[in-house]
């Protein structure tokens, strides 16, 4: 059980001007993957996968979307949005097999509104997807291989406590025969009422 006592609280003048989120520093750059015929080279279809997350919908209409090109990234295909209903995409990343057979995509999302205050709880989750690629390199539909346990992120710290952190941890790697992902997973995480005072 995490104990928090007022000391280890930051002053009010030290918070940052994101309490009431996380910062996203990254999530609006790509993960980039490309087939590219590993380890010999050869059978390569040089397709190139890219996901981010986007929020151009506006608050709590955050998407998780996948584009690919066939053509060594000179034209992509429109933006596809591939996350679960109700799951405010926060970090994402794509891989593709070596011979471009399949995708598997990861993705942080948080599952409840945008939160103005540190008191009121929150949840994440970490989801895996794979996805079949067409014969003209569209993938086909995403089919759910993993859903985290919901947690709260305010559970989550760097050193100093005060703010929930959730860093850029999310990857993907694929091989012919398989996918592995990673993901900030909050399951266990506790929140600590004296950080949010």
């Amino acid at each position: 059980m995490l104990r928090c006592s007022p000391a280890e609280r930051r002053r009010e003048t030290d918070l940052q001007p994101f309490v009431s989120s996380q910062p996203d520093d990254l999530s609006s750059a790509p993960s980039v993957d490309i087939s590219n015929g590993a380890p010999t080279g050869s059978g390569v279809t040089d397709e190139i996968l890219r996901t981010w997350v986007d929020g151009r919908n506006g608050v709590n209409h955050e998407h998780v979307f996948v584009s690919y090109s066939t053509d060594g990234g000179s034209t992509w295909s429109a933006p596809a949005a591939t996350e679960l209903a109700g799951d405010r995409g926060y970090y994402s990343a794509i891989a593709i097999a070596p011979h471009g057979t399949d995708a598997y995509l990861v993705y942080n999302a948080f599952t409840t509104p945008l939160r103005n205050d540190t008191t009121s709880p929150r949840s994440l989750v970490g989801v895996m997807k794979h996805s079949d690629i067409g014969a003209g390199g569209a993938p086909g539909s995403w089919t759910e291989l993993h859903h985290s346990t919901p947690g709260d992120p305010r559970g989550s710290s760097q050193n100093n406590l005060f703010p929930e952190f959730l860093g850029d941890y999310v990857y993907a790697v694929a091989t012919d025969t398989y996918g592995a992902a990673v993901w900030n997973d909050v399951r266990d995480a506790a929140d600590c009422p004296a950080i949010d005072a």
